[in-house]
């Protein structure tokens, strides 16, 4: 280390300690009787040779390009455009960063850097590309000019690292690859797809340093494409690259879908390490279950940090009691063990490492465990000096550092299909806490579904009030939703609907009356007079009912045009010119109103 660097540093810690001891000095008792915060020591002068930018970093990120010759790099790598009107390949790639280090996401947010002039003066020149040229620019790309700007990007990476101390290639070099659905709104870009779940956009696979969180080559497909794709390649080149750099230990790390047997034996004898996470697959599955039960340890995390001072309560899971409470059925992880056996892949020559992490997972309802079952997960590694503890824990690490409490593998809860019980969406968490999706938990509860796996005990039913089944008053009408993209869906108002008061429908009668017989006269005691002059208008029956001392009529009107009269006794001519339609039949009776509006609203419904 150079006296510069041991200077920089004993002023850093000495710094760092200078803080500590101010922050325990905070600590004591307030005699003053007021508060400590709102008493400012900041005075603000304005002058008009004063000159500020939101983005002062820009000057360092442009020292840091200058020092490393990445324009050089970019300039010698990219022939995009015929001439430099006045632009460089480097220039246009350097003004998209620079979109992006000042909070940009967009191409038109150049315009709002162009438009700054302190930004403009900071960095030494007149102008920028705006975003049409730089839409341009990006347009004339292909997949070799875009491998070519990666592969120059790494090579002033290497300058960068070089200035790292010989403890920082002692370490093995880790490279991640995973890839994830990039979604999109647009129509006409090109290049992208449906994913098996309906969402458009595309697959971006990333490969990077785990050491340092850098992204060393990217990847774009479309969103129906595999993840794996091309990532062969990309791994090639990445154990390249960490050579030249001066790293002697090779580590690569990736999920099932990266576990590329084919290339096992290559990476092997290349000196390479590699840990990925593998397929239950039933072969795989015989195999630990095969093993003695004496064979089987339990998995040995990461030591919890310890605590200096006295440790504080745990609160209450009030989630946990909320699950209990109500009966839903969960998903506890009981127990994790470890075995681990020799295992040759169909194209592989050789027999590698596999270790085997048995779930035990206990399922409960309330306060009652229904049963418990094994779950496998498989690990296939080439490195025969780690632990197993220590394998599965670098297979939870990949891409992302976690908390060691927090699983690498864990299984997502799905959106229940049409008539599915709501509370199979539970999925299993391997914290060993109960996580449930609170959306569907309360349309569980207000719709009363039966559970699973047996039959409902309840000695009595559940009442219904007018119609509505019974809704909890435990059970909040306003739910939130359990994902920001997602649309709250509030549950009704359980209140008294309005219900007919027949469930029958009512009487039909007929609308035009058959002529009597001789046997129904004799019957029910009617007599009748009918007129079958064809000149008369109308054609009138009266009945004499033995059981009625007012005697009801009923007349026969022809149907009418719109907006017209109606007339119960028409002239001659009128007859003349009607026409020779069914006619109606509308009776005068007794009756009350109601029964003579149910017998229109039958008419009517006829016709």
């Amino acid at each position: 280390m150079s006296k510069k660097r041991r200077t920089r540093t004993a002023r850093l810690r000495a710094k760092q300690a200078a803080i500590e001891r101010r922050l325990e000095r905070a600590v004591r008792p307030n005699l003053t009787g007021r508060p400590v915060l709102g008493r400012a020591n900041i005075h603000y002068e304005l002058s008009a040779r004063t000159k500020a930018t939101a983005h002062g970093g820009i000057g360092a990120i442009a020292n840091v390009i200058d020092a490393t010759g990445l324009a050089g790099e970019i300039d010698s790598s990219l022939e995009l455009p015929k001439l430099h009107k006045p632009y460089h390949e480097s220039d246009h790639v350097l003004n998209i960063a620079y979109k992006a280090l000042c909070g940009g996401r967009r191409l038109e947010d150049i315009e709002a850097r162009r438009c700054d002039v302190v930004f403009l003066d900071g960095r030494g020149t007149e102008s920028l590309p705006d975003p049409t040229t730089a839409g341009d620019f990006c347009r004339r790309f292909d997949p070799g000019a875009v491998l070519a700007l990666q592969e120059a990007i790494n090579r002033a990476r290497l300058k960068v690292w070089r200035s790292q101390p010989p403890q920082f290639f002692a370490q093995p070099a880790i490279i991640d690859a995973d890839a994830s659905i990039v979604p999109t709104d647009a129509q006409t870009k090109h290049g992208m797809d449906i994913s098996y779940n309906g969402i458009w956009g595309y697959s971006a696979l990333v490969v990077s340093l785990a050491n340092t969180h850098e992204p060393l080559y990217l990847g774009l497909h479309g969103a129906n494409r595999p993840s794996h794709e091309g990532v062969i390649d990309y791994y090639d080149r990445a154990i390249a690259l960490c050579r030249r750099a001066g790293f002697t230990a090779i580590r690569l790390r990736g999920d099932t879908d990266f576990a590329l047997t084919s290339e096992f034996d290559r990476w092997d004898a290349d000196g390479v390490r590699f840990i990925f996470g593998n397929d239950a697959r039933a072969n795989l599955i015989q195999q630990p279950q095969s093993i003695d039960e004496d064979t089987y340890r339990e998995l040995v995390t990461r030591a919890e940090r310890q605590i200096a001072t006295t440790p504080r309560e745990r609160p209450r899971n009030i989630k946990d009691e909320i699950v209990r409470e109500r009966d839903y059925k969960v998903l506890r992880q009981a127990a994790q063990d470890v075995v681990e056996f020799s295992y040759r892949p169909r194209k592989c020559k050789r027999d590698y490492r596999v270790v085997a992490l048995r779930k035990n997972i206990s399922v409960e309802r309330g306060e009652n465990v229904l049963f418990s079952e094994y779950r496998y997960f498989f690990y296939i590694t080439n490195d025969r000096n780690m632990t197993a503890d220590e394998i599965i824990d670098q297979a939870r690490q990949r891409c992302k550092p976690r908390e060691p409490h927090q699983p690498a593998q864990v299984r997502r809860a799905r959106a229940a299909r049409p008539g599915q019980h709501p509370v199979r969406q539970l999925g299993l968490h391997d914290d060993g806490r109960a996580r449930l999706d609170p959306e569907s938990l309360v349309r569980a509860a207000a719709t009363r579904h039966p559970p699973l796996d047996r039959a409902s005990q309840r000695a009595t039913p559940t009442p219904a009030y007018h119609g509505l089944p019974h809704l909890p008053n435990r059970v909040h009408r306003d739910p939130l939703p359990d994902r920001h993209h997602r649309p709250t869906r509030p549950l009704a108002r359980p209140r008294p609907q309005p219900v007919a008061r027949s469930v029958l429908p009512p009487t039909r009668r007929t609308l035009i009356s058959p002529t009597p017989t001789h046997h129904q006269r004799l019957t029910t005691g009617q007599t009748g007079q009918r007129t079958s002059d064809p000149e008369q208008p109308t054609d009138r029956i009266i009945r004499h009912s033995p059981t009625s001392t007012t005697s009801p009529s009923a007349t026969r009107i022809a149907p009418r045009a719109p907006h017209s009269r109606v007339d119960t006794q028409p002239t001659r001519s009128q007859a003349e010119n009607r026409p020779s339609t069914a006619p109606i039949t509308c009776f005068r009776t007794n009756a009350s109103a109601s029964d003579r509006m149910r017998g229109l609203a039958c008419a009517c419904s006829d016709l």
